[in-house]
Order: structure tokens, then C-alpha cells, then sequence
């Protein structure tokens, strides 16, 4: 929960950031533009058109991973996969099937949970390191761009004399529904220290009635009750975070877009093509209608309900044995789920995060070599506003 928090408050600061030297490079080039006549910026356009575009584009050369990442990275590809997702429910079908033949025992529950709870587990670590070599990758592309900015607006800032600061650029918080942003504050709560005091002091409690208990299946079934109910409405909680801040994220990023297609509209050159992500596959397809229903606002109603119903579930038992496993063995089902659709989120909002920076960087590019076009225009033509040495010499008092 505190690395999505943590991705979107980075996304809105580097969104803001590149929106400020965006409103200071067009400022720039507008200058640029009254500056310059003769058709200087219109033949630099001419002999950047000419050129063939820069090969040497963002790449994921630039963060070379080491076997460690590598390995993450190819098995999130294979965990995030829909085939992946239809194997896990196809074993627990399966399991549902023997379920008659085990006469529906306790210890046949146990058989599932023990599964998907080892599971769960291994994919919330596995999601963890994944999500760190995604942002190593994010960075890396960030630093390049930023790169890219600073050389555009040091050519800018030598061509127009331009001294001026970047403009303040605010981000307002999105506007959501009040169900929404409680959800916002639930995360917010958990994903910070406070969230972490509260574990840790369910732990000491569970701990401490040991001895009461005697250290019975009863005590040791407490904690995965606990860990079952919270874990299964978190779920679906950091189901909905991830794609509320891949909507911000994809916000920005459109705004981005539409102020350098005015850049570019200034100086009256074409913007490079536009690279997407392949769709087209049936797995993408799927997956992405998968992830959009998974995030809907009142799926997390219902995982909601279905939390507080294993409540009502286990005390009309009176928290047997039997009565802990109803909080413990479809909670445990739903949250490995859940978490599987995390890794297949993940992957294709990395995906499209990368081809969005990709597009930006590629756009920088091209306007850096216009600028190189434009200086070797400036050294063979006259400036606005000077007079040629020839007409000096010749012209009289």
C-alpha cells in the first residue's frame, strides 16, 4: 500500500515539474520565434524534416537489471499472465471437487489454506521486489528526460536571454466521491506507521492469550482470521488504489502531451509518431477487462460485504475451529487472486508507463535538434532587429 501511495505522490511531483519547464520552454520559443525573421525557424524545420529522426532513443539499455531483476521480471511475465490466473482457479475448482470425497472435513479446508496462504506470501514479496525494479526503470527514464529538458532550455535561455524562473504549477487533488475518498483515507492509514502499530499490537495481544488458550488450533487459527478478514478487504482496497493512481498518472500524462503538440505547433514542425502499446492480443484484451472490473468502486463495496458476512459467518459458530476457517479459507482464496491481478496491473502499467516516457523523450530529442538547426541557421542569416555590416559601410550620415 505505501509503495502505491508513495508511486503516485512521485508521478504528480515529476508530472508537475515537466508541465514547468514545458510553460517556460514555450515561453522560450514564442520569443524565439518573434526574434527571428528571414525564415530562419522555418528552414531549420526544412533541414530537420530532411534528416533522417535519431536512432538512439530511450532504451531499456539505459537500466541494465542484474540476474535478480532479470528473474523477477521474466517470472511477473508468466504470475501476471491470464493463463496463470486461469490455472490458480482451475486448482481451486478442483479442490472444491474433492471436497465430497474428503467429506468436507476440516482438515480438507486446511489443505487450500495452507496453499494459498504460502501463496500469498510468496507473490506479496514477490510484488514488492517487482514494483522496486519497475521504479529503478521509471527513474532511470525520468533522469534521462530530465537530462534532455536541461540541455533544451540551456540552448533556449542562450538564444533568447530568457532569466525567468520556472512557473509554480499546482496539481489539484482529483476529485472523487465521498465512498472514494474514505477509501483514499483507509490506505492512507494503512500504508503509513500507524498501519504498522496496529499489526504489531495484534501480534503482542495474539501472543499474550497463548497461555489462556493453551496454544491450541483454536490460538493458532486467531492470527489467519485476523490476517484473512484484513488481508481480503485490503485486496481489494489496493486493487482499486493501483488503478486510481494509473488514472492520475494517465491524466498527467495527457496534459503533458497536449502542451508539447502546442510546442511543436509554435515552432511548425511535425511531433514524432506516437508509440502505443499492443492491445490487440487477446491476453491484453482480457486482462485489461479483468483489472478495470476488479477496480471498480463497488467491488470494493463488495469485498466489503463479503468481509463483514465471514464475520457474521464465524460468530454464528461461536468462532470454532470450523467457524475461524470460514474467515480464513475464502479470504485466503480472493486475496491470493487479487493479488495475482496485482502483478498483471503492474506489468501493463509499466508497460504503458514506459512508452509514454519513451514518446516524451523522443519529442525532446527532436526539439533539441531543432534548436542545433536553428543555431546553425542563426550563424549564416541576420537577426531581427540588427543591421547587416554591408549596409553599415554603405549607408550614410
Amino acid at each position: 500500500m505505501r509503495q502505491l501511495i508513495n508511486a503516485y505522490e512521485e508521478n504528480q511531483k515529476a508530472a508537475a515539474q515537466m508541465r514547468s519547464r514545458l510553460s517556460s520552454h514555450k515561453r522560450m520559443f514564442e520569443k524565439l520565434k518573434s526574434r527571428f525573421e528571414g525564415g530562419v525557424l522555418a528552414q531549420a524545420a526544412e533541414r530537420l524534416n530532411s534528416k533522417a529522426p535519431p536512432t538512439q532513443g530511450l532504451s531499456d539499455s539505459l537500466a541494465p537489471l542484474n540476474l535478480f531483476g532479470r528473474i523477477i521480471l521474466f517470472s511477473s511475465r508468466i504470475l501476471g499472465h491470464i493463463v496463470s490466473i486461469c490455472v490458480y482457479w482451475t486448482g481451486i475448482f478442483l479442490w472444491i471437487g474433492f471436497g465430497h470425497y474428503c467429506g468436507w472435513t476440516n482438515e480438507w479446508q486446511l489443505y487450500i489454506n495452507s496453499a494459498t496462504s504460502a501463496m500469498m506470501v510468496f507473490v506479496f514479496s514477490f510484488i514488492a521486489c517487482l514494483h522496486e525494479c519497475y521504479s529503478d526503470y521509471i527513474g532511470t527514464y525520468m533522469d534521462a528526460i530530465y537530462r534532455l529538458d536541461a540541455s533544451l532550455e540551456l540552448e533556449l535561455r542562450s538564444l533568447t536571454d530568457d532569466n525567468l524562473d520556472h512557473p509554480l504549477i499546482v496539481i489539484p487533488a482529483p476529485k472523487k466521491n465521498w465512498l472514494q475518498v474514505w477509501i483514499f483515507y483507509y490506505a492512507d492509514v494503512i500504508g503509513t506507521l500507524l498501519g504498522i502499530v496496529i499489526l504489531v499490537t495484534v501480534i503482542i495481544v495474539w501472543v499474550a492469550v497463548g497461555p489462556v488458550l493453551h496454544f491450541s488450533n483454536i490460538w493458532w487459527l486467531l492470527i489467519g482470521t485476523y490476517a484473512g478478514l484484513v488481508g481480503l478487504f485490503d485486496s481489494f482496497v489496493l486493487r482499486n488504489i493501483q488503478e486510481q493512481v494509473k488514472g492520475e498518472a494517465d491524466a498527467q500524462v495527457e496534459i503533458i502531451d497536449a502542451d508539447d503538440a502546442a510546442l511543436f505547433e509554435i515552432i511548425g514542425i511535425p511531433m514524432p509518431d506516437k508509440e502505443t502499446v499492443n492491445s490487440s492480443s487477446l491476453s491484453y484484451k482480457v486482462s485489461s477487462v479483468v483489472g478495470r472490473a476488479s477496480a471498480h468502486l463497488m467491488v470494493v463495496v463488495i469485498g466489503f460485504l463479503i468481509t463483514i458476512g465471514c464475520v457474521v459467518g464465524s460468530s454464528v459458530m461461536k468462532w470454532s475451529e470450523t467457524g475461524q476457517l470460514i474467515s480464513n479459507v475464502p479470504p485466503s482464496i480472493i486475496e491470493t487472486f487479487f493479488m495475482l491481478i496485482l502483478i498483471t496491473g503492474q506489468i501493463y502499467d509499466d508497460a504503458a508507463t514506459r512508452t509514454n516516457f519513451k514518446n516524451i523523450y523522443n519529442r525532446r530529442q527532436k526539439l533539441l535538434s531543432f534548436m542545433k538547426e536553428v543555431k546553425d541557421g542563426e550563424k549564416s542569416s541576420p537577426i531581427s532587429g540588427t543591421v547587416p555590416e554591408k549596409c553599415l559601410e554603405t549607408s550614410g550620415p
